[in-house]
């Protein structure tokens, strides 16, 4: 594939479907005028897959904010809190949409797996949310 690339030829990628579905959720969510749960990961930042979970994060928020949907983003490490803040405060900014950003949509849950699973089963049944976007490293 290196040497095809190489020689100038065209190579086929295969797109993931789960990345293209994230317009549609959030779609669906505005609809219902529920919020999106979307969790970044279990790790400390020093792990690459909370790294991407918080760049894909940016796309989320972005995309939330055009919407005007909530987005609820709970963390487990206390370095990524400040973090996540900064990613979602931005996408608003950008989104034209400053005066909807609420700095408590990313928020510090207790250091236990379990809490997450016990907190996303409760705020289902509580909120409703529509969607649960679970990236990174997330083991339950």
């Amino acid at each position: 594939m290196i040497r095809a690339a190489r020689k100038g030829k065209r190579l086929y990628v295969r797109p993931i479907a789960g990345i293209e579905e994230i317009d549609n959720a959030i779609g669906r969510a505005t609809e219902m005028g529920r919020p999106i749960l979307y969790v970044p990961g279990i790790s400390g930042i020093r792990d690459v897959a909370t790294i991407a979970g918080l760049a894909i994060l940016g796309k989320i928020a972005r995309k939330a904010a055009e919407y005007d949907t909530k987005i609820l983003v709970p963390v487990r490490d206390f370095i990524v809190l400040p973090i996540a803040q900064e990613i979602i405060k931005e996408a608003h900014y950008e989104a034209g949409r400053p005066d909807t950003y609420d700095k408590n949509s990313a928020f510090f849950y207790l250091y236990c797996t379990i809490c997450l699973c016990c907190w996303c089963k409760w705020n289902y049944g509580q909120r409703k949310n529509s969607n649960k976007l679970l990236y990174g490293y997330v083991l339950c």
